[in-house]
């Protein structure tokens, strides 16, 4: 009885061990609904988004800058000397699934329109890929 215990739960981890392995080491569990913005490949060990795309995560159109930053619209222009205020953070920040208007920086960015507001969140990231 107790072979079979540990015959199965030596199986078990197995199995669990080449699960995290073809999802960390192999790549294959991307970030689901997001259309094709990043770049290929790992760029420091973190995804980065692509530059001047237009894409679409969990449904909703993205568009980003020549730095791979979130804007609101294809043709949005940041304006010249002003302030400027950089965001780093997650998918929160970036707004997976939410129009670049409703998001927390989109909201900061109606209110504050004498300011750049810069979006370099992106999603899957966490606080390591941030630094």
């Amino acid at each position: 009885m107790k072979r079979i215990l540990l015959i199965n739960l030596l199986v078990i981890f197995a199995i669990i061990l080449a699960l995290e392995f073809g999802a960390r080491v192999l790549h294959m569990a991307d970030i689901k609904g997001a259309d094709n913005i990043y770049i290929k490949g790992l760029k420091n060990g973190y995804l980065h988004i692509r530059p001047n795309i237009e894409g679409k995560v969990f449904g909703k159109k993205i568009y980003t800058d020549s730095n791979g930053f979130r804007i609101p619209n294809i043709n949005f222009k940041y304006k010249k000397n002003i302030s400027s205020i950089l965001f780093v953070g997650d998918s929160t920040l970036f707004g997976n699934g939410v129009d670049e208007k409703k998001t927390f920086l989109g909201l900061i960015r109606s209110e504050l329109k004498k300011t750049n507001i810069y979006n370099a969140s992106a999603p899957g990231h966490n606080i390591n890929a941030n630094y």
